[in-house]
């Protein structure tokens, strides 16, 4: 136990929440466990443990909203707002699966037909729909917040007048986030550094046209897919729960090891991280899924070090 590695981890989930619209969800289940370290540091008992990592994943949220007011401060207010891409994406999803424009006034000037918004729709993105497309128009983004007040507006009757529309638009646009029935992995990896504003240039080496020749051929396999992990994260989660809820309702909550706590609240942290886009993806890019890989593999290293450890524990105990 050390006080400096738990503080580097709420700053570093502090971050996280910061820099990702789905940061919050995935990092609560990691609170809690920060909680919980803390509390079996004091030898608390389970109640005990469940009250502290309440209380620190609460201190997390408020930071949280600190963070966000602070922001509002050095910005004088002003926002971009954040997330209306995928409303606006939503709405054009909806209206082409309703057969009507729903689209508030400001981007309907003038107005949007049909065949027109079709040009620059797929589930898969919300890119075409902006700038890039073979089109000779895009739709707009809010700038005003009363512009911002009529998306949200429409936006929100939309999704609960065509709930069947909106939730098929989603599961579009998540299926092609995990690469469900896609014959080719939408971005796996980046394959070089692009050009930009401050002309940093990455210089090719042979080690580097090997790694990327090799990852040519492996481009679409498994190993980039995300629904691999997710099914991963979900099966493990549901094992370690079952098992956690077993020594539960026997009363025996106090065998609980500390590796199936770690096991459980990182498989959550990256289950959730990878449903919050259903609601929320904008691309199907790989690099989405990548919370979700890293705490999947996590996972499997210490499930494996624990049958490991439970194997040696044995082997010790029958030897004379």
């Amino acid at each position: 136990f050390s006080w400096l590695k738990i503080l580097l981890a709420i700053i570093s989930l502090f971050y996280a929440i910061n820099v990702r619209h789905n940061g919050v969800i995935a990092v609560l289940p990691l609170t809690l466990l920060i909680g919980w370290i803390i509390a079996t540091h004091k030898h608390s008992t389970q109640r005990t443990k469940i009250v502290i990592s309440i209380c620190v994943t609460l201190l997390t949220g408020l930071s949280y909203f600190a963070a966000q007011q602070i922001t509002k401060f050095v910005v004088n207010g002003k926002t971009q707002f954040p997330g209306q891409q995928a409303q606006i994406h939503d709405l054009v999803g909806i209206s082409l699966a309703e057969n009507i424009n729903l689209l508030p006034p400001f981007l309907n000037q003038p107005v949007w037909n049909l065949q027109d918004l079709e040009k620059i729709y797929t589930p898969k993105t919300t890119n075409i729909m902006f700038c890039c497309a073979d089109t000779k128009r895009y739709l707009g983004l809010a700038t005003l917040p009363s512009e911002y007040e009529d998306l949200k507006n429409n936006w929100q009757t939309a999704i609960i007048k065509y709930p069947v529309s909106y939730a098929k638009h989603r599961w579009g646009a998540f299926k092609a986030q995990l690469g469900i029935s896609e014959n080719e992995v939408c971005y796996p990896f980046q394959t070089e550094i692009e050009p930009n504003i401050y002309n940093i240039t990455f210089p090719k080496w042979w080690l580097n046209d090997w790694v990327m020749s090799g990852l040519q051929y492996i481009r679409n396999s498994c190993l980039f897919r995300g629904w691999i992990y997710t099914l991963a994260l979900t099966l493990i989660l549901a094992w370690q729960t079952f098992k956690l809820w077993g020594m539960w309702s026997k009363r025996k909550s106090q065998n609980w090891c500390d590796l199936d706590i770690y096991i459980t609240a990182f498989a959550l942290s990256g289950l959730l991280n990878s449903l919050a886009y259903y609601f929320i993806s904008l691309t199907c890019d790989f690099r989405y899924n990548l919370w979700s890989v890293i705490t999947a593999l996590v996972c499997t290293i210490m499930i494996i070090s624990q049958s490991r450890i439970i194997s040696l524990t044995t082997r010790a105990r029958q030897t004379p």
